[in-house]
């Protein structure tokens, strides 16, 4: 499993900004629960990789406020064989959603 967080000093709405970047022939879950400062969102990607012949899921989890959102990004899955290893497919998948962020002018605050 890999595990980046993000953080960006403005509110934004991650599902419309990751929506128009990610590749439509992935299953994709999306949650949006509305809360008092703001609201959190709930993404989950899955999709099959023939180079590691493995499924490879992304969560995303958001956390937007009025002034500042907060993104988690974990891969997992995308094992094979019985020495369980990835190829760096959930470093790989992590990394892309996160160059989308950083485009948008997020910073990793861990990696």
């Amino acid at each position: 499993m890999k595990k980046l967080v993000l953080r960006k000093e403005e509110a934004v709405d991650i599902e419309r900004l990751i929506d128009v970047k990610v590749e439509t022939d992935s299953g994709v879950y999306k949650r949006v629960f509305p809360t008092k400062w703001g609201s959190i969102t709930l993404l989950i990607f899955e999709r099959y990789y023939h180079r590691i012949g493995s499924d490879l899921s992304i969560t995303l989890i958001s956390d937007k406020r009025e002034n500042e959102t907060t993104v988690e990004i974990i891969a997992a899955g995308g094992k094979t064989s019985v020495l369980q290893f990835d190829f760096e497919a959930e470093k790989s998948a992590t990394k892309s959603i996160a160059g989308i962020l950083i485009n948008d002018g997020f910073e990793i605050l861990e990696d």
